[in-house]
């Protein structure tokens, strides 16, 4: 299986990288003063969701806030640390893009000590409109501001995407 790599949050003060299976010092963009909702894209079995467990075991390791995975179930309470807040759409009805959106404002406003949210299968809540999606990535990335750190995964190949997505992924 090709390593998959996801690269640095646009930082230049401190990168990171996290390779499937090898996370290394994960420095949130939150504490290097960089903020943007970011996506990694991908074919369904290609690696995105072990990417995204990596990515926030070593986030819950190494932040003084919290984190939080949204899901569309549970199934990813045993991969991922106990720390972890861990929020299931289903069992609070969040079927559309402005459903999420309004889960995601209501988590921020009342927890201020977030520091990052890590989002997997984002289509499966609100489908596969792609433009929705662009216009949800923008708003989200307005509400957290320099806050909250916010990852996605996105299951579509990138050449897919219009560029108001793209334009949010992971290089």
């Amino acid at each position: 299986m090709a390593e998959l790599s996801v690269g640095s949050f646009g930082s230049t003060a401190a990168p990171y990288e996290i390779r499937c299976g090898t996370p290394e010092k994960y420095i949130s963009p939150a504490e290097n003063g960089v903020i943007m909702v970011k996506i990694i894209t991908g074919n369904k079995g290609s690696g995105k969701t072990k990417i995204l467990i990596d990515m926030i075991n070593a986030a819950s390791q190494n932040t003084d806030g919290y984190v939080v995975c949204i899901d569309k179930s549970d199934k990813l309470r045993y991969d991922i640390g106990h720390s972890v807040r861990i929020v299931d759409t289903d069992v609070y009805r969040i079927y559309s893009f402005e459903a999420f959106f309004g889960l995601v404002a209501g988590l921020v406003a009342g927890n201020y000590d977030i520091k990052d949210i890590f989002v997997d299968s984002i289509l499966k809540v609100g489908g596969a409109d792609f433009e929705a999606l662009g216009a949800l990535f923008a708003k989200i990335d307005k509400l957290t501001g320099d806050d909250v750190n916010v990852v996605f995964t996105v299951s579509a190949d990138k050449a897919d995407l219009p560029e108001s997505v793209t334009k949010y992924a992971v290089k």
